[in-house]
């Protein structure tokens, strides 16, 4: 029996979805195009800058030190269970990092990658590569994965889950932070934004950041470990620096007590 009010849905229903595909279709692309957008800044931002350093001799200037290199070199020989002898570290620039890690952890093959190929070029140990995408030899491959250039990134939760990835299931990313590190937050709010130092976030932001990964990567701990304080050519105060330790396998609740406590426990 025919239903004309029947007929009337069937007809104004394929206008509807018709309209509701093209706007999901819209925001997609619109989603699509602003993650791009994000992007190109980034690369943007942080080349004209390295670029610009490298392009005139490694600049002797540099966030770390060589002692907090020995004393995380020493800090991760005590944490993780060693299979590969192979370790990564993100965003090095002039490549020191790769030097002092290889210095301090005699038979540790560490590599570095720079999004800059001008500054890859004459770093040692150092590969052109943008940290926030993956390499298919890197998987689960690296005892360790170390970088002090989180705040450089576009997304700081795509570059923490790559690295992550990268480790073999008893090892280790070492994120190294700071109080200078905030300062983007500072800057935000006179309305100043740094086209390098894109990331911004309190520690508890980071602590819920990276526990928030367990749903994706399984069982993570996370630690924060103090390291030596530094004073460099451009940054003549000293400045308080951590390591943000993301252990693959987290320890008993025995061996993680004190300042050593699992930062991931009570979410």
């Amino acid at each position: 029996m025919h239903n004309p009010l029947v007929a009337l849905l069937r007809a104004l229903s394929l206008p509807v979805l018709s309209m509701w595909l093209f706007l999901l279709a819209d925001a997609a692309s619109s989603a699509e195009a602003s993650v791009d957008n994000a992007y190109q800044q980034y690369v943007s931002g942080q080349l004209a800058k390295t670029d610009a350093i490298a392009a005139h001799g490694q600049s002797k200037v540099q966030f770390v030190s060589m002692a907090q290199i020995e004393t995380l070199a020493k800090l991760m020989q005590s944490r993780i269970t060693v299979v590969n002898n192979f370790a990564l570290c993100h965003g090095t620039r002039s490549g020191r990092e790769n030097v002092w890690f290889r210095q301090a952890w005699p038979g540790m093959q560490v590599w570095g990658t720079e999004l800059s190929t001008v500054a890859a070029a004459n770093a040692p140990w150092t590969t052109p590569w943008d940290f926030h995408r993956q390499r298919p030899e890197w998987v689960g491959q690296a005892d360790f994965v170390y970088t002090n250039a989180l705040d450089h990134s576009f997304n700081a939760t795509l570059a923490i889950s790559q690295w992550i990835t990268q480790t073999q299931p008893k090892g280790a990313v070492v994120i190294q932070w700071g109080d200078s590190y905030t300062k983007n937050i500072v800057w935000s709010k006179h309305g100043k934004k740094s086209t390098t130092d894109l990331f911004e976030a309190s520690e508890a932001a980071m602590v819920d950041l990276i526990c928030g990964l367990r749903t994706q990567h399984g069982p993570l701990s996370l630690h924060k470990l103090p390291v030596p304080w530094s004073s460099t050519a451009n940054k003549p105060a000293q400045t308080k620096n951590w390591a943000y330790v993301i252990m693959r396998a987290p320890r008993g609740a025995s061996e993680r007590a004190g300042s050593d406590a699992d930062l991931c426990s009570g979410s």
